[in-house]
């Protein structure tokens, strides 16, 4: 774990469990869990927080998906404004058309 870029160091003594936190076989990050007291983790514990470790990746991939997504979108909202920017600028482009109604009557 000392190896893991950004990895601070926690306490000196005790026990401590390292779970990795990935996304599609990808190591994003890691759910570090300490104890003051030696052997302080069972094999119960590990299965609550390898649990908890899924989740969180699923929760992080999910936000990460979210802000794709926005991303995506922000970039069609800029390019549908450039493009009704630059019809604007051209003579009837725009120009309302009528549309039939539904009903047989045309509108006025």
């Amino acid at each position: 774990m000392a190896k893991w870029p950004g990895y601070v160091p926690g306490l000196s003594a005790g026990a401590e469990v390292d779970v990795p936190l990935m996304i599609d076989g990808t190591t994003i990050g890691v759910l570090v869990i300490e104890s003051e007291t030696r052997d302080a983790f069972g094999r119960e514990d590990l299965e609550i927080l390898g649990a908890a470790a899924n989740q969180a990746s699923i929760a992080i991939g999910r936000m990460r998906l979210a802000q794709a997504q926005n991303r995506l979108l922000d970039g069609d909202r800029d390019l549908i404004s450039r493009a009704l920017r630059e019809a604007s600028r051209t003579p009837g482009c725009l120009a309302a058309s009528r549309t039939p109604d539904p009903r047989g009557s045309t509108p006025a």
